[in-house]
């Protein structure tokens, strides 16, 4: 079964290198797109927990890994107007949330609910 991820960055350049980065998983349905407004968008910073996280992030358990977030500030989500929207399956799901960690993307808090 494949996961749907909408990942937001501030440029084309940031959204460029994931898209670069998204080559060795089989990914679909992969496209950069602009927004002018990303609105009411709940974005987070996603992130892999490497130890007990405190009780302010959603944690989720995928494939055995464990993947949190953290709620950004409205400024922050102001300035992400550029978004790689893709399908992956969900055994990539964890790899593909780090290449976005490493990129610092965000991503809707959807994601994880």
């Amino acid at each position: 079964m494949n996961k749907y991820v909408q990942a937001y960055f501030r440029d084309e350049d940031e959204a460029e290198q994931l898209k670069a980065s998204l080559v060795k998983f089989p990914t679909t349905n992969l496209m950069i797109d602009f927004l002018e407004d990303v609105g009411e968008k709940r974005l987070v910073v996603p992130y892999i927990a490497q130890q007990s996280v405190g009780d302010n992030t959603g944690n989720m358990t995928f494939d055995s890994q464990a993947i949190g977030y953290q709620d950004v500030e409205k400024e922050d989500r102001e300035v992400r107007n550029t978004v790689v929207s893709f399908e992956v399956p969900e055994k990539h799901f964890y790899d593909v949330i780090l290449e976005i960690q490493k990129l610092d993307g965000r991503v809707d808090r959807s994601l994880f609910e």
